[in-house]
């Protein structure tokens, strides 16, 4: 499926209706968890939030004329058409408020074809603050590097965890969680495949994915594991392939730990 609304908010059936003169949203992120997170927190907020999952199946969703959104959250490594040509391609469309999201900073003429820039992982008030719907200043953050992810973060924030809750029902934030750790088992498979061949373009590719999904998510120790393949240089030699192979280990035993968290946290 290339563009859905979003199905954390329609399985869990979070009671949050439509306030009159909330913008429209799409989403444009091929990063599920990430996507989810803006969704759930825009949704609670009270917006109508479409996803897509890249450049054209956006294009696709509006030409359709199912979805005028007003503001578009677009990633700014996305496979496929991005980066200017997609903002070009969204403003021919008559959307006039586009915002970068990112694990890392996109070039400046990227940023300077769109309104701003957030910094995965940033905070649900800073999402809102750039919608107008929080304090304004809280948005000029985003432009500030974030500090590295420390290798010794706790397995799940309880900060971050906290302020789901306080946003919306823990059985939504349950299931929120449970699309974490599906998603980061299945990049586990991609970085078993891609290693198995010797990309490690892929590898940065989907270091840089976990770095940026499962900081939202609080899920530390994992971002942190994420950050280090992000930067793995690509030369395939035999040290770089020991090194991808060890942080492997310690990512599956991240989701064992975060698997554990969940489990006390969220009691059956």
């Amino acid at each position: 499926m290339q563009h859905t609304k979003s199905s954390l908010c329609r399985e869990t059936k979070i009671d949050t209706p439509t306030k009159p003169g909330l913008p429209v949203v799409l989403v444009i992120d091929d990063d599920p968890v990430a996507s989810e997170i803006v969704s759930a927190v825009l949704s609670v907020a009270g917006c109508t939030v479409e996803l897509a999952q890249g450049g054209g199946s956006a294009l696709s969703l509006l030409d359709s004329g199912s979805c005028a959104p007003e503001v578009i959250f677009v990633d700014a490594q996305l496979p496929g058409l991005y980066g200017t040509s997609l903002i070009a391609e969204l403003r021919t469309r008559g959307v006039s408020r586009i915002w970068l999201i990112s694990a890392s900073a996109p070039p400046a003429e990227m940023v300077a074809a769109a309104e701003g820039f957030l910094r995965k992982p940033f905070e649900g008030d800073e999402l809102l603050a750039v919608m107008g719907l929080g304090n304004p200043m809280l948005a000029q953050s985003a432009a500030i590097p974030q500090v590295p992810i420390d290798s010794d973060a706790s397995v799940l924030s309880q900060e971050v965890l906290e302020k789901f809750r306080q946003k919306m029902p823990d059985e939504s934030v349950r299931r929120m969680y449970s699309a974490v750790l599906t998603d980061l088992k299945q990049r586990i498979q991609t970085l078993d495949a891609a290693l198995a061949r010797g990309d490690m373009g892929e590898v940065r590719r989907t270091g840089h994915a976990i770095r940026g999904g499962c900081g939202m998510a609080g899920a530390m120790q994992a971002a942190a594991l994420g950050a280090q393949l992000e930067v793995i240089p690509i030369s395939t030699s035999g040290n770089r392939s020991e090194l991808v192979s060890a942080i492997l280990q310690d990512l599956d035993a991240a989701v064992q730990a975060l698997e554990g968290k969940l489990e006390a946290e969220f009691p059956a």
